[in-house]
């Protein structure tokens, strides 16, 4: 029964794939978003056209959207110095 999951799991990645491919149109190469179409590349990350990192997440009609990926920053310690004068 593995053998038969490993089969379905690969046949559905190559399906998924398989219009994911690089777009030459100006409506790819002028956004800011990858210059790939969504709904085919669903759930990867791309770098973007303005050189950020995007993923493919669901919208809410079953297509697929770039999102770029938020970066946790570490909040800045503030130092607090006494003054001794």
């Amino acid at each position: 029964m593995a053998k038969q999951q490993k089969a379905a799991k690969k046949q559905t990645n190559k399906k998924g794939l398989k219009g994911c491919k690089k777009q030459t149109s100006k409506k790819y190469a002028e956004r800011p978003s990858p210059p790939y179409p969504a709904t085919p590349c669903h759930d990867m990350q791309m770098t973007g056209n303005d050189g950020r990192e995007y993923v493919s997440k669901p919208a809410s009609d079953g297509s697929y959207r770039w999102h770029p990926m938020t970066t946790r920053s570490k909040a800045k310690k503030v130092s607090k110095t006494s003054s001794c004068e």
